[in-house]
């Protein structure tokens, strides 16, 4: 393999990450003014997050609904795209977006879940916050997040490894390197954007 086609897929990996996050984003923050809009509060959706006019006088209901919008839609949105990978089964940049897009979707429900005990004002904090649960709740709940987390991860490196082009794998070149081009510099190059 010739280091333009590592480069290429440098390139590309890097490219569909940034593209992954950004719609993960929106997705995710969409959902929270969608479900604004629908509860009749007026939302205006930001680069990160949502503000809603008259959330002060929303039903109880609403206050719950609207915060669990985003990390119930993360969690489809990553049932949905390992589904469309899963089916389309074959490698591309589609299918590595698709796996991405799976990806993101999973690792925003889980931290959410995993930051329920200790952050009052995230999605879930909220969440369990206005609906009262109890302390040890919060800790299951993120103790479940954590431990569904990294089992959906450790089941998606096979999906990672079968997008890796053939001529990467005749050279026989070291996992580590080939797991830098696709998921360590994308992720690290991401953080940056």
């Amino acid at each position: 393999m010739t280091s333009t086609q590592r480069s290429n897929l440098l390139l590309h990996s890097i490219l569909i990450f940034v593209l992954s996050f950004v719609l993960n984003t929106i997705i995710h923050e969409g959902a929270h003014a969608i479900m604004a809009k629908v509860c009749g509060l007026h939302p205006v959706l930001h680069h990160n997050y949502v503000s809603t006019s008259g959330q002060e006088d929303a039903t109880q209901l609403a206050k719950v609904l609207i915060p669990a919008a985003g990390p119930l839609m993360s969690l489809l949105q990553g049932i949905i795209f390992l589904f469309l990978l899963r089916k389309r089964n074959q490698k591309s940049l589609t299918s590595l977006f698709f796996l991405w897009m799976s990806v993101m979707g999973f690792i925003n429900i889980g931290g959410y879940l995993m930051l329920t005990p200790l952050v009052r004002y995230g999605d879930t904090g909220k969440v369990f916050a206005l609906l009262n649960s109890p302390q040890w709740l919060k800790w299951a709940v993120a103790v479940l997040g954590l431990v569904g987390l990294m089992r959906l991860v450790m089941s998606l490196a096979p999906d990672f490894e079968a997008q890796i082009p053939a001529e990467f794998t005749a050279q026989k070149f070291a996992p580590g390197k080939l797991a830098n081009l696709l998921i360590a510099f994308p992720v690290l190059s991401g953080c940056v954007v």
